[in-house]
């Protein structure tokens, strides 16, 4: 087997997300034939070397799985929340294996959520890099006219400073033709975490209010 990353082994065993993993490794946590490594892109052959995670064997040739599920209004599209609130977890805690969102969907929004503990697959479909054309449906209050469509088609800089690129934007027209949804195809917004936030900041600039719903 190539040798990887330390924190991506550790993701694709399933074990935390490429983040956690990271900071798990940077705190000490992880030791390498029983050295402890600190330094998450140093790389190894998982076949090759023990990894250990504060003293226990990382579970490696885990079974890829990956759910569909349906995330309600009100749920964290997260593994835990410190205030106590529901999160897509909780969905799939039977399953044998730890299977993390493949990307977010807003607390306020519902729709469909990829569960999985296959690193490679979440990269893959989250990642900018890979290009993947992201299609957004929002509810919005009000008309969109061709004026504050041409807005959303434009470049749009965020209030950190992160600039948008252009993207495809069209009304949506609902039953008897009542114009109830903005569509929006989007292959240079953010990574889906952020995807909520842009749509929602850009409905205040546009001077239209946007009611999160399905993603």
């Amino acid at each position: 087997m190539a040798e990887e990353r330390l924190q991506n082994i550790i993701a694709h065993a399933g074990y935390a997300s490429r983040r956690k993993s990271s900071d798990l490794i940077e705190a000490g946590h992880v030791t390498v034939d029983g050295l402890i490594v600190n330094r998450p892109c140093e790389r190894f052959d998982p076949e090759k070397v023990q990894i250990r995670i504060d003293g226990k064997p990382l579970p490696l040739g885990e079974r890829k799985r990956t759910v569909v599920l349906y995330k309600p209004v009100g749920v964290l599209s997260s593994m835990s929340d410190p205030f106590g609130g529901k999160t897509a977890a909780e969905f799939v805690r039977a399953a044998p294996e730890r299977l993390v969102p493949v990307g977010r969907l807003d607390k306020d929004s519902e729709g469909l959520l990829l569960m999985s503990n296959d690193g490679d697959l979440a990269l893959k479909l989250t990642h900018p890099r890979y290009d993947h054309e992201k299609t957004y449906v929002v509810e919005v209050a009000g008309h969109w006219s061709e004026e504050k469509l041409r807005v959303l088609r434009s470049p749009v800089k965020m209030p950190d400073g992160y600039v948008i690129l252009d993207c495809e934007a069209q009304n949506a027209y609902g039953a008897g033709g009542v114009n109830r949804n903005a569509t929006i195809s989007a292959p240079e917004f953010p990574a889906l975490e952020a995807g909520e936030t842009a749509v929602s900041w850009t409905g205040s600039i546009t001077g239209v209010s946007v009611i999160p719903r399905w993603w």
